[in-house]
């Protein structure tokens, strides 16, 4: 079986770097792009399973580039990074674009559960956090034009383990 192909979408080389080596201790393949229209030709040329992206990206946030990605390729799975993963504005973009979150700092182990319970999730549920129930059906109401109401900030567990 051929090991999943992970895409790493970050500005700062070394923040990439530590993650890939993360992820290929996981036994994953990866690939780094530094911008998105570097990381839009990865996915174009290359079966990529999953991205994984800074909030923080230069020249454009991190919603717009998971807009046009979202755009060209809705069955890719988008993994967020954040210092503020619980944040009203990022659980918003979460129900509305269709991605999930990962609390940073964060220990190896962490990450390579999270990506691993993202990739070996049933298509229709990858699109948000998988501790959140609710959070799964705002995003599939979002999907088919439906409006949220009430609260946005919806609680996602919180990790404090520091990255390597």
């Amino acid at each position: 079986m051929t090991p999943a192909r992970i895409l790493i979408l970050d500005a700062e080389p070394v923040v990439r770097s530590v993650v890939a080596s993360i992820l290929q201790s996981g036994g994953y393949t990866v690939d780094q792009a530094d911008t998105v229209p570097a990381a839009l030709d990865l996915v174009k040329s290359r079966e990529t399973d999953l991205l994984l992206t800074n909030v923080y990206l230069p020249g454009i946030t991190a919603r717009e580039a998971i807009q046009m990605i979202k755009e060209r390729y809705p069955e890719l799975p988008v993994l967020i990074v954040s210092g503020l993963p619980d944040s009203e504005v990022i659980q918003e973009w979460a129900g509305r674009v269709g991605f999930d979150t990962f609390p940073k700092p964060f220990a190896a182990k962490e990450l390579l559960d999270k990506v691993h319970s993202i990739l070996d999730a049933p298509e229709g549920s990858r699109l948000v956090n998988d501790a959140t129930p609710l959070r799964r059906l705002t995003a599939v109401a979002a999907k088919q034009g439906m409006t949220q109401s009430g609260d946005r900030g919806l609680p996602v567990k919180s990790q404090t383990a520091t990255a390597p």
